[in-house]
């Protein structure tokens, strides 16, 4: 909500953007999971470093130089998409589960909007045709590791 809401050239915006950084030690703990996880479980791990580094990365840059063209809702997918990945690890963080979902589904990533009280996202109509576009691309998630 922050990142869709926000005046980018409001006081204290560029401050209260860099508090989405992610504590060092936390990035450290989450590659030593990785060096001690399956092949499987490691690849979804560095996936999500990459897609938090880039959401970071964009919001930051566009809170820095609010002038700069970016895409309309590009914060509010990277930060939902950051969120279900980390959401998906959970059991796997638990023990309570072997694996790491391979993919995000469409209806979990409806649910995020849910829960922040979307109902901004859901009578937007070009928010929900860039979801079903995105949806229908198989593109909520960028594997990097395709080829």
């Amino acid at each position: 909500m922050f990142t869709y809401n926000t005046e980018r050239n409001a006081v204290g915006a560029i401050e209260a953007a860099k508090e989405f950084n992610m504590p060092e030690h936390a990035l450290g703990i989450l590659k030593e999971c990785i060096c001690y996880s399956d092949i499987a479980a490691a690849s979804r791990l560095a996936n999500i470093i990459r897609h938090y580094q880039v959401a970071f990365s964009r919001t930051i840059s566009s809170f820095e130089n609010p002038n700069v063209g970016q895409m309309r809702y590009t914060h509010v997918f990277d930060w939902a998409l950051v969120q279900l990945l980390l959401e998906d690890c959970f059991e796997f963080a638990r023990s309570s589960s072997d694996t790491i979902p391979v993919k995000i589904s469409e209806g979990s990533f409806y649910s995020v909007f849910f829960r922040m009280d979307g109902s901004d996202f859901f009578a937007n109509l070009d928010f929900m045709e860039e979801v079903n576009r995105r949806d229908q691309l198989g593109d909520f998630e960028i594997s990097w590791d395709r080829k």
